[in-house]
């Protein structure tokens, strides 16, 4: 009987030490923080900067400021949609290249998109742009609206219009007052 006895004694404990394992995990469940942050568009790795808000009619006008802000050279493809039929070109610093075109951009290194306007209207056109360097890659669009104008219209002129424009909501609001006012009369 001892014999068996042993067995007995030996069989359990090896079920017993198998049941209790050896300490390893096979999984982890925990939580982590994640944290973005939202810039603006002249502080962005792409960085893009509204120059001017106004054009002259057929002269070239700059008005965004395209900056590389990555630690590498960016190839950047440009698309240029929506041109309203205002804009009549799209140039990146001296060259006039259509309504798509690619260049590239060393570290820290900007050029500027110029317009010229065929008349004296709010322009509106959105630049699209897809590019990568050294493994990130970057996609922005952007919608601009730029007023362009005659030569002899000056800045006061724009001063004026606004005026005139809080004048006439004013006068309308009046009239819409006096209105009232006889509506209530008649009852």
């Amino acid at each position: 009987m001892k014999r068996r006895h042993a067995i007995l004694l030996l069989g359990g404990a090896s079920s017993g030490a198998l049941s209790a394992g050896t300490g390893a995990f096979s999984s982890v469940e925990a939580e982590r923080g994640v944290e973005v942050n939202v810039v603006d568009d002249a502080e962005a790795y792409l960085g893009l900067e509204a120059e001017s808000e106004i054009a002259t009619v057929n002269r070239p006008a700059e008005v965004v400021e395209i900056t590389n802000s990555f630690a590498d050279t960016l190839s950047l493809d440009v698309t240029v949609k929506n041109t309203n039929e205002v804009v009549d070109g799209v140039a990146v610093g001296d060259e006039d290249l259509g309504d798509e075109f690619s260049l590239k951009l060393g570290p820290g290194e900007s050029t500027s998109v110029s317009i010229t306007c065929v008349r004296p209207e709010k322009a509106e056109f959105r630049l699209q742009f897809s590019g990568d360097t050294n493994g990130a890659s970057v996609e922005k669009t952007r919608t601009f609206v730029i007023r362009c104008k005659e030569a002899d219209e000056t800045d006061e002129d724009d001063e004026d219009d606004t005026e005139d424009d809080e004048t006439d909501e004013d006068d309308e609001d009046d009239e819409d007052d006096e209105t009232d006012e006889d509506d209530t009369e008649g009852d």
